[in-house]
């Protein structure tokens, strides 16, 4: 901490008025220090008044967990009384320095027996940043240290002169740059983004690089054909496999012999809500927990933790594995305070003699609060009929935790379709791109483009990055009006407090404005948030956050973020995040600004702050936050406003040639956007029936599709996906671009 003498430590009284210099040695470390942390070397002759030595700061010399040499030679003249102290200047209880094998020599006689100077007479210490230069009772010559503004220049040095923060955020006012800060002379400058380099920066760069959509490339797959360029300059070409076994044409010996996962027959299936299913608890390591937070589906999963071996495991004997064919384990897992290099491990074998085939390593394969998906084809890794299969965690502590949720083992052996699965085709509908057949030979429509979303597709529409074209009707008013305004000084208003890391307190130094803020600290998910009530925003064409952030004790990498969820608050989409180190610096005040776009919003809108550190001193608090809604939305297009692809069309001739029309009084959809898409994708339906799951490009089943709610393909790879829907009316499959 910083208490004076409270914080110190020193010698008792030493007579050394006959010595001249005295040398002294010592190892030291730190834990837990910012860079802002040191400590002060200094003596004293009487016992009250102090004279440095030395400061050393953290990073200079000093490093966390890591012990380093230092020396200093103190000149005299000393005193009979003279004391030594080493005293720590940081800003918490919690940061620790720490000394080893002190050694204090002496060094020659002294000269003289005292001080042979006037206390108090003027003097030059020949440091520009002091005033007042004085000599002390042991002749040396000190001065005040002057910092107007108290940022950490010296007046003579300072050109800000007060009037703002170097390195505090600002705006420069210019589109092209990013991380804008102000420089040591007051200006305010970013850093140009130009990804392509082609002098033209990223948000007034349409095709990011040289590029006509649609125009013909080579993507270098052999796998694909009809290769084209699209918005962002991705070339992507379609993905052909006439008998649908997950090898392409090119590279499939016998295209005609179908083994591939077009048909597949479940093993087991186990999503741990009445119980651990067919899977065997290792031990004391190992726990069926309920937690909607943690689970994939439903509120039950398996909790593995620390590395005790098989206890750290959960196990399934018996697991048949396909001789022609593939067998495959998907599952769903969340890690949560795992270290960069922990992890946990895929198994086969039997009693105690376990083959790894699957490694997922923290900070490499998965970061901490990040749902994944993982698909393994067993039949790779054994020749055996069958086999037991072990998922175990590899930590270090109880408080390394994986969770395991909806573990499917299925095996796989396809049917040969009768046409060309993946050939393109012609639907007839020319906004869609990359039409296909699908395995019951309908040509499924592609990607449809609508970059505004005003109903218009983009070969329809003059300026499809504008919903005002060609229908200007649908625009209103684009100003922003406030919709709420809290300064949190006597309550949250229309926020919320998430749990035990999240609180409203009085915070005089970390408060913007008034005394009052919330405090944000750890990784405990929402208890470390806060969250506005549900919102309707149906009528705005965006939203506009704003809020202060003062940052504290926040390590380098850990971040907080703004989330958004259109669907009540069950799920979130991030928005933003503000990285330590990148982004912000500990204890400098900085001002949060952000744009939500019309597709982020609905008639169901939360808005979500949550800190992602890692312990309970990692702290953020949150001031004066301000929403403000812009503009009158356009109409979007309902679904059975819009017109329908040729997907749909064939569905709706089989319902009406097989069903009596009276059942259906509403006209079925199926509504895929946006697509293509970087975060998430929505599938809307009123077909009460229908299940979907995505599969990649080789036809691999990925995860299941939850219907009429956004869900995330952040952790997708980009390329081209399928959505494979089976309901009671017909199956079909639709296409997207993960971008």
């Amino acid at each position: 901490d910083n208490i004076g003498s409270g914080s110190s430590f020193f010698t008792a009284p030493q007579d050394w008025s006959s010595v001249s210099s005295v040398k002294l040695s010592y190892y030291h470390s730190g834990f837990q220090l910012e860079s802002q942390d040191s400590y002060v070397v200094e003596y004293s002759v009487n016992g009250s008044q102090y004279n440095q030595v030395a400061v050393m700061n953290t990073g200079q010399g000093l490093i966390n967990s890591e012990y380093s040499f230092e020396e200093f030679i103190i000149d005299g003249p000393f005193s009979n009384t003279t004391q030594i102290r080493i005293r720590a200047i940081s800003d918490q209880a919690s940061d620790y320095f720490f000394f080893d094998d002190i050694k204090i020599e002496s060094c020659g006689a002294a000269t003289n027996s005292g001080p042979n100077c006037v206390v108090g007479q003027s003097c030059n210490d020949n440091d520009p940043c002091t005033v007042n230069d004085r000599l002390d009772a042991s002749c040396n010559c000190v001065g005040i240290f002057q910092d107007s503004d108290g940022d950490g220049i010296c007046d003579s040095q300072d050109s800000t002169n007060g009037s703002c923060f170097a390195g505090r955020p600002c705006n420069d006012n210019d589109p092209c740059t990013v991380s804008d800060r102000f420089d040591s002379n007051c200006n305010c400058e970013g850093t140009f983004v130009d990804s392509d380099n082609d002098g033209i920066c990223d948000t007034q760069d349409t095709t990011n690089g040289n590029c006509s959509i649609g125009q013909v490339c080579s993507d270098n797959d052999p796998c694909t054909v009809n290769d084209r360029f699209d918005a962002n300059c991705n070339c992507l070409g379609t993905f052909v496999d006439s008998d649908n076994d997950g090898i392409c044409d090119a590279l499939d010996n016998n295209d005609n012999n179908n083994t591939g996962v077009s048909g597949c027959t479940t093993q087991s299936f186990d999503d741990f809500e009445t119980s651990a299913g067919q899977w065997i608890d290792g031990g004391s390591d190992v726990i069926r927990i309920v937690s909607a937070a943690f689970a994939n589906s439903g509120s039950y999963s398996m909790r593995l933790r620390d590395n005790s071996g098989n206890s750290s495991a959960i196990t399934k004997n018996n697991v048949s594995i396909a001789q022609n064919g593939s067998t495959f384990i998907r599952f769903s897992f969340l890690a949560e305070s795992m270290e960069s290099g922990e992890d946990f491990f895929l198994e086969i074998g039997s009693g105690t003699n376990f083959t790894t085939i699957g490694r997922w390593i923290s900070g490499q394969d998965f970061q901490n609060g990040v749902r994944q998906q993982v698909s393994v084809d067993l039949s790779t890794f054994t020749n055996a009929s069958s086999t037991s299969v072990r998922i175990r965690c590899d930590a270090s502590s109880n408080f390394d935790l994986v969770y395991i949720d909806d573990i499917l083992i299925e095996t796989c052996n396809g049917t040969t379709p009768n046409c060309q699965v993946g050939q393109p085709c012609n639907d007839g509908d020319s906004c869609t791109q990359g039409d296909v057949l699908d395995s019951a030979c309908n040509c499924i429509s592609g990607i449809e483009l609508d970059n505004d979303r005003d109903g218009h597709c983009a070969a329809e529409d003059q300026d499809d990055n504008n919903p005002c074209v060609p229908d200007a009707s649908n625009c209103g008013n684009t100003g922003c009006t406030i919709f709420d305004s809290q300064d949190v000084e006597n309550n949250l208003g229309i926020w919320n407090d998430g749990g035990g890391d999240a609180f409203l307190g009085t915070y005089t130094l970390e408060s913007n404005s008034g005394v009052r803020s919330v405090r944000l600290r750890d990784n405990s998910l929402v208890g470390s948030s806060i969250f506005t009530d549900v919102l309707n925003f149906s009528n705005a064409s965006s939203v506009e956050v704003k809020f202060n952030f003062y940052p504290n004790s926040m390590e380098t990498g850990e971040d907080f973020i703004l989330e958004i969820s259109n669907d009540g608050g069950v799920s979130f989409t991030a928005i933003r995040s503000w990285v330590s180190g990148v982004d912000f610096q500990n204890d400098v005040p900085g001002l949060a600004d952000e744009s939500i776009t019309r597709n982020l919003i609905s008639s169901r809108t939360v808005i979500r702050i949550r800190c992602d550190a890692s312990t309970n001193f990692d702290r953020v608090y949150i001031d004066d936050i301000q929403i403000s809604v812009c503009g009158n939305a356009f109409t979007e297009t309902t679904p059975n406003q819009r017109r329908k692809s040729n997907s749909e069309r064939i569905v709706d001739s089989i319902i009406n040639s097989n069903q009596d029309s009276s059942s259906h009084k509403s006209e079925l959809y199926y509504d895929l956007y946006p697509n293509p898409s970087a975060d998430y994708i929505n599938l809307n339906t009123n077909d009460e029936t229908a299940q979907a799951v995505i599969l990649d490009s080789n036809g691999k089943r990925l995860s299941n599709l939850l219907l009429n709610r956004p869900q995330e393909i952040a952790q997708l790879e980009s390329g081209v996906y399928f959505i494979v829907i089976k309901s009671s009316v017909k199956n079909q499959t639709l296409k997207f671009v993960k971008i």
